[in-house]
C-alpha cells in the first residue's frame, strides 16, 4: 500500500496534519490583537508620582493653620517660609538687623539708584518704583525680581494686616494664594524634592 501523504494531491494538508497543527496552536500562549493583550506575561506599571506647588511643606503648613483659623501664625509662617526659601534658592543675603522689606529695598536700591524709601511704607509705590528695574540676562534673575516683588505683597498685603492690623477678614485662600505667587518664581523640586532628578 503507498505510504499516505502529507498532503493531497492538490496541495492541501492532510486532515490529521491540520488538527495537530490546530492543538499545537492552542497550547500556546494567547497573544492578542491590537484591540487586546499583546503579552501573555503580566508587566509592572510605572507609576509616576507628580508633586505640585500645594504639596511643598510651605503651604501644607499654612494651610493647616488656616484650617485651624489661626490666621495670624499663618501668615508669620508663610513670610518666613518665602524668605528663607528665596535666600536659599537665589544665595542672596538679608541683614537680620533689618526688616525683610528694607532688605528688598537695599537689593533694589542696587539696581536702581533713584528708588526712594516710600516704597516701604506704601504699596503703589513699591508697584511704581519697582516696575521699571530690568533683570539681568539671566533666567535666574528674572525669577529673582519676581520673588522679591511678590514677597513684598504678601507683606502687604497679608502679614502686615495679620501681624499688625490683626486683621480677622483674612482668608485662608487669600494668604496661601498670596505664598503660592511668591512660590511660582521659586524652584520647588530643586528645594524640595531634589532627588526627582534622578529619577527619569
Amino acid at each position: 500500500m503507498v505510504e499516505q501523504q502529507k498532503e493531497n494531491d492538490n496541495g492541501s494538508m492532510d486532515e490529521n496534519e491540520l488538527m495537530k497543527l490546530l492543538a499545537e496552536d492552542q497550547a500556546k500562549p494567547k497573544k492578542w490583537s491590537l484591540f487586546g493583550r499583546k503579552k501573555s506575561e503580566p508587566q509592572a506599571q510605572k507609576v509616576v508620582e507628580v508633586k505640585t506647588i500645594a504639596d511643598i511643606p510651605p503651604i501644607k503648613t499654612v494651610r493647616r493653620y488656616t484650617s485651624e483659623n489661626d490666621m495670624v501664625r499663618a501668615a508669620i509662617e508663610g513670610k518666613s517660609f518665602a524668605e528663607n526659601d528665596i535666600k536659599r534658592s537665589f544665595s542672596v543675603n538679608f541683614n537680620p538687623n533689618y526688616t525683610t522689606l528694607y532688605n528688598i529695598y537695599r537689593l533694589f536700591k542696587e539696581r536702581d539708584s533713584e528708588i526712594t524709601n516710600d516704597i516701604l511704607v506704601d504699596r503703589e509705590t513699591f508697584i511704581l518704583q519697582t516696575a521699571t528695574i530690568k533683570p539681568g540676562n539671566t533666567q535666574n534673575d528674572e525669577n529673582l525680581l519676581g520673588a522679591l516683588r511678590k514677597l513684598a505683597m504678601y507683606i502687604f498685603d497679608v502679614y502686615d494686616r495679620a501681624r499688625f492690623a490683626k486683621d480677622v477678614n483674612l482668608t485662608g485662600d487669600e494668604i496661601v494664594k498670596k505664598l503660592t505667587d511668591i512660590y511660582n518664581y521659586l524652584d520647588v523640586k530643586e528645594l524640595y524634592y531634589p532627588d526627582s532628578r534622578n529619577k527619569r
